[in-house]
C-alpha cells in the first residue's frame, strides 16, 4: 500500500484509509468516488435503449414517469454517466441510486412502456459490510470514459463528445431538499479549494446511518 497504491483500486482504498499519500493527485472522478463512499448509494441501474438510439434522449421521459408514480415528496435521486460501446452495443446508461425502497415493477414497467429495456437492478452492499465491493461498484459508474485506480472499464466505450455533460443528476435544489449529504460530498469533490488529503478527512466525517436508513426499510 505504500508502493504506488493508486494502481489498484483496493491499495488505493487501504492507503488512504490508513494516512498513506498516493505517488500522484486524485483524478476528478477518484475524487467523487472518495466521496460518495461517505454517502454510499443504495442500486445500481443499467438501462439499454433500442438498438440504433440514445438511450439518454429516452431518460427524461422515463425518469418524470417514475417520479409521478412515486410521489412529489420521493423524487429519484441518482447519479449516474452514459456510455457508447464499440460494435453493436450502443448507448446504455449506468446510475446510482440512493433509495432505500424501490419498487422494481414500478422500474420495469414504465422502461417497457417507454420502448427501454428491461433495466438491470443490482444491489449495492453497505460499505461497513463490504466496502471493496461498493467501492467496486460505484468505480464501474465512474470509470466508464477514464480510468479510476487502475480500472479498464473506458477501454470498451467510445469517448463521448467534449461538451458532452458528465453526470446525469438531479436539480441541485432536489439534492439540497432530500440528499443534502450527497450535495454536500459533490461539491467537495468537485471544489478545487479541499485538496485530495482534506477530501479523505472530510468522508470519514460523512455519517453513512443517516444517508441510508432514513427511508423506508426496503422491500425489492
Amino acid at each position: 500500500m505504500k508502493n504506488h497504491p493508486e494502481r489498484f483500486l483496493w491499495t488505493a482504498l487501504g492507503a488512504l484509509r490508513w494516512g498513506y499519500e498516493l505517488a500522484r493527485p486524485m483524478t476528478s472522478m477518484e475524487r467523487a468516488l472518495i466521496a460518495l463512499m461517505g454517502v454510499p448509494p443504495t442500486h445500481l441501474i443499467t438501462i439499454h435503449g433500442p438498438p440504433g438510439t440514445k438511450v439518454s434522449s429516452w431518460w427524461p421521459r422515463y425518469r418524470k414517469r417514475i417520479d409521478r408514480a412515486r410521489g412529489p415528496s420521493r423524487p429519484l435521486i441518482y447519479l449516474g454517466v452514459r456510455a457508447s460501446g464499440f460494435g453493436d452495443g450502443g448507448e446504455h446508461l449506468h446510475l446510482l441510486l440512493w433509495d432505500e425502497w424501490i419498487p422494481f415493477w414500478v422500474l420495469h414497467r414504465h422502461a417497457d412502456e417507454c420502448g427501454l429495456g428491461k433495466p438491470h437492478v443490482d444491489l449495492v452492499p453497505d460499505p461497513q459490510a463490504n466496502r471493496l465491493e461498493c467501492a467496486s461498484m460505484v468505480t464501474y459508474v465512474l470509470s466508464q470514459h477514464e480510468p479510476v485506480f487502475g480500472s479498464r472499464n473506458h477501454e470498451r466505450h467510445h469517448q463521448p463528445h467534449p461538451h458532452q455533460r458528465r453526470w446525469i443528476r438531479p436539480h441541485q435544489a432536489t439534492l439540497r431538499t432530500h440528499r443534502p449529504q450527497l450535495l454536500s460530498a459533490l461539491n467537495a469533490a468537485e471544489s478545487p479549494s479541499i485538496s485530495d488529503k482534506e477530501l479523505v478527512s472530510k468522508v470519514l466525517t460523512f455519517s453513512n446511518k443517516t444517508e441510508r436508513n432514513e427511508d423506508e426499510p426496503s422491500s425489492s
